[in-house]
């Protein structure tokens, strides 16, 4: 942790001892709450549930909190929990704050402890410096926002080249560690510029590799969105070895991932390069998604299906089709859809051998009756 002044180094020996530590449980007192802040204590950490949370039934238990932060006892909160921090996002634990209660962030409950009897030992005098104190991460002992960390900056280059060094069995090691998650940021975050800058610098890199994530820089980049780096990858791909249909730990494709993200600009330009549904789905598969998204109207997920080259009349594994489901569900949107984007067969019989039009004759949904209608007078 970088020191904080110029100057010799000096050591703060004038501790407060009159500090405690106060672990809140079910059935916890008042009386006992009470004689943990009475005098001569100065600072005590509370240690409290989840995310910094107070029992809201408890008022008892805050009002003599509220009686001791008054009289000048600087209380800090701590969770319980073995990982994570205390935030203000509970009203139980807002009711905190509002007393005056100092965040402890993810401090250890000894650092808690250390930091409150250092900080009443130099700053006893002024009660708004202690809690500013408290709030500010000294020596190391809370996360602190990396924005302002005082860090050496390392350029890419520099990583690049310490990576490049074949020969190296350290930088070779290096290179396997760290290239999987530069990668994985770039695609990620649609970092064309060091996407290129890797490719052009790293002999003989392969981008079908399988990232710590289990997927591949494709997958990533279909997740997220990011179309530049997901052209790059395809260009290369296609040069050294088809990526465009490869599956990742679970089975699924890039096309699926831009499917799920109703990304219609990146299922286009995974088609054009090759992607088909059918390279790990089977037609009943197809039809079972489609179902899906006609059973509950979602006319933007349909789409990205169909851009994706899926038939709009592919049954499931029962036999039904798009249109019987969203008849069914009267989900007249996808039903506007399906007839006006789709070759239908709407004689297709579920298994009451009845067929769309009459189904909505009989749940009564008149205008999916007229669009059926219609749509059979146009054929």
């Amino acid at each position: 942790f970088d020191r904080s002044s110029e100057g010799p180094f000096n050591v703060h020996t004038n501790l407060n001892r009159n500090v405690s530590l106060l672990r809140l449980f079910p059935g916890i007192t008042y009386l006992t709450v009470r004689q943990f802040l009475e005098p001569p204590i100065q600072g005590v950490v509370l240690q409290t549930y989840g995310a910094g949370n107070l029992p809201t039934n408890r008022p008892d238990l805050i009002e003599e909190l509220r009686k001791a932060a008054e009289r000048g006892v600087l209380i800090v909160n701590c969770t319980q929990c073995a990982k994570g921090n205390v935030c203000y996002a509970y009203e139980s634990a807002t009711s905190l704050q509002k007393i005056g209660v100092c965040v402890g962030s993810d401090m250890t409950i000894e650092a808690a402890l250390m930091k409150l009897s250092y900080v009443l030992g130099k700053y006893s005098s002024d009660m708004k410096v202690m809690k500013m104190k408290m709030a500010e991460n000294l020596r190391g002992e809370m996360s602190t926002d990396s924005s302002k960390l005082k860090c050496p900056t390392i350029s890419l280059d520099w990583i690049l080249n310490a990576t490049n060094d074949e020969s190296n069995k350290e930088s070779a090691q290096f290179r396997q560690s760290l290239l999987p998650w530069l990668i994985a940021t770039c695609a990620q975050t649609d970092d064309i510029t060091t996407l290129n800058h890797i490719q052009k610098t790293q002999t003989g890199i392969k981008f079908n590799i399988v990232l710590p994530c289990g997927s591949m820089p494709l997958h990533v980049c279909a997740k997220y969105g990011a179309i530049k780096c997901a052209d790059l990858l395809l260009r290369i791909g296609n040069n050294e070895n088809p990526i465009v249909n490869e599956p990742d730990q679970v089975g699924f494709t890039a096309l699926f991932y831009a499917i799920l993200q109703k990304n219609e600009a990146m299922i286009e330009l995974l088609v054009r390069n090759g992607a088909k549904l059918t390279a790990t789905l089977k037609p009943s598969e197809i039809g079972m998604y489609l179902c899906n998204c006609v059973k509950h109207n979602e006319v933007d997920r349909l789409i990205a299906w169909h851009k994706a080259g899926a038939n709009l009349d592919q049954t499931d594994y029962d036999g039904r089709t798009p249109l019987l489901l969203a008849v069914n569900y009267n989900s007249i949107d996808c039903v506007h859809y399906l007839l006006d984007n789709g070759n239908i067969d709407i004689s297709w019989c579920d298994n009451r051998s009845m067929t769309p039009i009459q189904i909505a004759k009989q749940r009564g949904f008149d205008s999916i009756v007229q669009l059926l209608s219609s749509y059979a007078k146009s054929q």
